[in-house]
């Protein structure tokens, strides 16, 4: 309900109640009340990894879904479906958890279908090889990452995993941008940040532990790179997230 201003790339859109707005990962975009009487709304953050889907996801979708268009009502039923899990009273049960990927799934099932687009044919192949192939060198490097104490060490093992991978630097960089957003130190961020998270619903594990675990030679440097990543501090995100997950 209401109306929200949206800024993205320096453009302003205008969305009513009832629109639907897609966001790329990595463009930035700034979100403000444009009503009265304020604004309500749902909104899902959500991670692909595939190359070729995330290409077109961030290339083909159109920014916005307005209202009684018939792409918009079919995303309405699934995305209603989600807000009457996320209403659920009083916990939220690991099958529960099941359904929020099937209904993920179904989304994003829909979106490509909007695309018509045979990724194939508007993507370079060599250009998503190469993001793939530095994608999942990272992936296999993640844990050796932890072990790396400054940002100097980290951006060494980045030149390492454009050589692995064939490709110069500057090429890498270009090609892993296009196809997933973000600078392959990005992408490595994200990877820790998922991690953390994870880690801070294991109520077991102290945060100087996970810390140690992510690479960082001391806590408060861990605690305030996560609350630039989330807004909130380690302490924070684990009091509001741990009891959804040892319901």
């Amino acid at each position: 309900s209401g109306k929200q201003k949206t800024t993205i790339n320096q453009k302003e859109y205008l969305l009513d109640a009832g629109d639907i707005l897609i966001i790329p990962p990595g463009m930035l975009h700034l979100n403000a009340c444009y009503s009265e009487n304020g604004l309500r709304y749902f909104t899902a953050h959500f991670d692909i990894d595939e190359p070729v889907l995330r290409y077109v996801l961030m290339k083909n979708i159109p920014l916005i879904f307005e209202k009684h268009t018939a792409e918009n009502t079919t995303l309405q039923v699934i995305i209603n479906e989600w807000i009457d899990l996320y209403d659920k009273a009083p916990s939220f049960s690991l099958s529960d958890k099941i359904l929020t990927i099937q209904i993920l799934t179904k989304l994003i099932f829909e979106l490509i279908r909007f695309t018509e687009l045979d990724p194939k044919k508007n993507t370079n192949i060599q250009t998503l090889s190469i993001a793939r192939s530095i994608a999942e060198v990272i992936n296999h490097n993640f844990h050796h990452f932890f072990e790396r104490k400054n940002t100097e060490k980290i951006d060494i093992l980045i030149k390492k995993i454009y050589a692995e991978a064939n490709v110069s630097p500057s090429y890498g960089l270009e090609a892993f941008k296009k196809i997933y957003g973000i600078s392959p130190k990005n992408y490595l961020d994200s990877l820790k940040l998922k991690e953390a998270k994870r880690l801070l619903t294991i109520p077991d594990i102290t945060i100087e532990s996970i810390s140690e675990r992510l690479g960082y030679s001391h806590p408060a440097h861990f605690s305030r790179q996560f609350k630039n990543w989330v807004g909130v501090s380690p302490n924070s995100y684990r009091k509001t997230n741990i009891a959804n997950f040892v319901s």
